[in-house]
């Protein structure tokens, strides 16, 4: 019957996001074990001026070429399942080219299955994370500067849409709402 298979699928849909935010979560503590490594050393700049740029930030995209689907906290998905997302969900054209928001160093750049890539920039005590992107152009370690091309998006192959993931953080894991930190508002649409 299709009310089983819709039931099925929006379960199996479900069971992925759920899978995908464990795996990004998992991301972010192992590129912060990584950090507490090398905490020896030099603390630059960007560090310091981060908190201090708050309401300030760039977007990661352009905001003429982007819309919020998916905004901070409890929402809810395309299929009306309420949803907690860490960041926001930003629809943009296929091939965007992301943006570092703030300069810091890359503490991470992982592939994540059915999602693209993620790069997570350090900037002192905060992390902002870049994730559905494909063909990073930033390494580990690297130190970028603030509009510094991270990659591009992503586009899915199965729903041809292509959706940046991003989200900020301050350590150790409490996820900050990214309207209240990039300068001006993205048109916000639904789905």
């Amino acid at each position: 019957p299709p009310d089983l298979i819709a039931k099925r699928t929006v379960r199996g849909y479900q069971q992925q996001l759920s899978q995908q935010e464990t795996r990004l979560r998992q991301l972010i503590r192992d590129t912060e074990n990584t950090i507490l490594t090398t905490a020896g050393e030099v603390e630059h700049d960007y560090a310091a001026s981060f908190p201090v740029n708050r309401g300030m930030l760039p977007w990661p995209v352009p905001p003429s070429r982007g819309v919020v689907v998916q905004g901070f906290g409890k929402t809810e998905d395309a299929f009306g399942n309420q949803v907690n997302n860490d960041g926001i969900t930003i629809r943009t054209a296929q091939g965007q080219a992301v943006r570092a928001v703030h300069s810091g160093r890359v503490s991470g750049v992982q592939r994540l299955p059915l999602s693209g890539q993620v790069v997570i920039v350090e900037h002192g005590a905060y992390r902002t994370v870049y994730a559905g992107l494909q063909g990073a152009t930033v390494q580990t370690g690297e130190y970028v500067s603030a509009q510094q091309q991270l990659g591009q998006v992503w586009t899915d192959p199965r729903s041809g849409e292509s959706l940046l993931q991003f989200l900020i953080l301050k350590m150790p894991e409490t996820f900050l709402n990214p309207h209240q930190w990039l300068i001006r508002s993205v048109p916000t649409r639904s789905r």
